[in-house]
């Protein structure tokens, strides 16, 4: 569940697009590293002249360049660059293991809180069973006039606490689940 919450996540995501934005270390050194650029040209143009004194003209035009920047001292402001891009390369590191660990313990906790749930709600299914079969016992032996009405009112509000209970370990199930899911980082319409 853990390596699933790391891969689908939206914090994590989120932290992860920030480290690699923030890895820009390799281009600040680079940017204060020589260059050399190669570019070409070749154009082509012609007019026809109906004059008979002045004629047809054609030109071609080529041309091949090549540049060489050599950056020169900057007053230490690539160093600077430098340092400030693994500065935040280190935060971004810092944030991402900060979210890893928050996610982390956020997926187990709620997998816990579900696994209590579960309990509960198994507890409860058994609870409402067995005040339901109670409460035909009860009826039955009212019925034929050995119980009391005090019994039946009894078993009934033995019942209806069941049943209660059992409705509230329900909700309570369905939102550790929700709560579960969100922390995966799946929580969608389908889960719902």
């Amino acid at each position: 569940m853990l390596a699933e919450a790391r891969r689908e996540h939206p914090a994590l995501l989120a932290a992860q697009a920030r480290l690699k934005a923030a890895a820009s270390v390799e281009e600040s050194r680079a940017a204060g590293r020589p260059s050399l650029a190669l570019s070409a040209n070749l154009a082509r143009s012609q007019s026809d002249q109906a004059m008979a004194f002045n004629g047809d003209t054609r030109e071609r035009d080529r041309s091949i360049g090549l540049q060489l920047n050599i950056p020169l001292f900057e007053g230490f402001e690539r160093t600077y660059q430098v340092r400030n891009a693994l500065a935040r390369r280190e935060a971004s590191e810092a944030e991402l293991a900060d979210t890893e660990q928050q996610v982390s313990l956020e997926v187990w906790s709620n997998y816990q809180s579900l696994s209590v749930e579960t309990r509960s709600l198994a507890r409860t299914r058994e609870l409402v069973e067995q005040s339901r079969q109670s409460l035909e016992v009860v009826q039955g032996r009212y019925r034929s006039g050995v119980g009391s009405m005090i019994e039946l009112l009894n078993a009934l509000t033995a019942y209806a606490s069941a049943e209660d209970q059992h409705i509230r370990a329900l909700g309570n199930w369905q939102t550790s689940r929700l709560r579960l899911a969100a922390s995966l980082g799946r929580l969608g319409l389908q889960m719902i």
